[in-house]
């Protein structure tokens, strides 16, 4: 079906009116900025902010590879000249990578995102999408901080207890027990594009690795447990991509390829693991 509807989307789409509410997420922003996303009561300033970064980090990572496939494309290239772009996609994937790590959790009370249950789902996806992006690993190892902990001697993504022997939960049976407590039957309204990113995201991560130590993660997340937390997350991005192909093709199918392109961006060897 999917295939058919790229067939038919136009090569040329008419410009975007103000007024169409499309599902903008970090996957899909016609505009120089979101639009219909701050319109929704439940994106609060901290949640606009997390997903501009996430929108920003797609971009520049999608351009940044573009640049370096033309390069290897090249007969003879002068390094020196190309070394400040690198630089540049480094200094902001690292900036990005900062402000994630000193946002707070929404279960930590007293604080403006105090029970922000989209926010904290927002959080933990773009902590799964940045950290794959940033250390060049599959989403399904980016959302496992024990298995990333053996990556890096340390990493600014953890909001847990910092004691080596403590298990770390997978992210992914974080995110959806943070999506149980949200109107996800709602698909967030103005914020369903955003719903789609997170949901896919997890869907995405929730493939257990073979390279990955079973027994350890046996330890942490029985087995029947994380094939039902795959399930529900697969659910819930497919039946929101369903409801919003229908209703705006074009946006959805674009936001699919987007995210198929970083998932293909990392797992090459175009993307290369930026050093802490």
């Amino acid at each position: 079906m999917l295939q058919t509807l790229q067939e038919q989307l136009p090569a040329d789409p008419a410009p975007i009116s103000a007024e169409v509410a499309l599902p903008e997420s970090p996957l899909y922003c016609p505009r120089d900025t979101f639009v219909i996303i701050p319109e929704d009561a439940r994106c609060s300033t901290s949640t606009l902010d997390l997903l501009s970064d996430m929108r920003d980090l797609t971009n520049v990572f999608v351009a940044h590879n573009i640049k370096l496939n033309q390069v290897h494309d090249m007969d003879a290239v002068d390094i020196e000249r190309l070394s400040p772009p690198g630089e540049a996609f480094e200094a902001t994937v690292c900036a990005i990578r900062t402000r994630l790590a000193h946002l707070p959790s929404a279960h930590t009370p007293g604080i403006l995102v105090s029970g922000d249950w989209v926010y904290e789902a927002c959080r933990i996806a773009a902590t799964i999408y940045t950290t794959a992006i940033a250390m060049g690993v599959p989403f399904s190892v980016a959302a496992d901080p024990n298995y990333i902990n053996l990556l890096e001697s340390s990493t600014p993504f953890n909001n847990w207890d910092s004691d080596e022997h403590f298990i770390k939960p997978h992210l992914t049976e974080t995110l959806y027990e943070t999506l149980k407590r949200t109107d996800t039957n709602s698909l967030w309204k103005n914020m369903s594009g955003v719903l789609y990113w997170v949901s896919a995201v997890g869907a995405a991560a929730a493939r257990i690795p073979c390279t990955m130590d079973m027994a350890q993660q046996d330890r942490f997340a029985p087995e029947a447990y994380s094939v039902w937390v795959r399930r529900c997350l697969i659910m819930t991005a497919t039946r929101t991509m369903i409801v919003l192909v229908f209703e705006h093709p074009t946006a959805i199918i674009a936001a699919q390829r987007t995210l198929l392109k970083v998932q293909e961006l990392v797992g090459s060897h175009a993307s290369r693991r930026l050093e802490t």
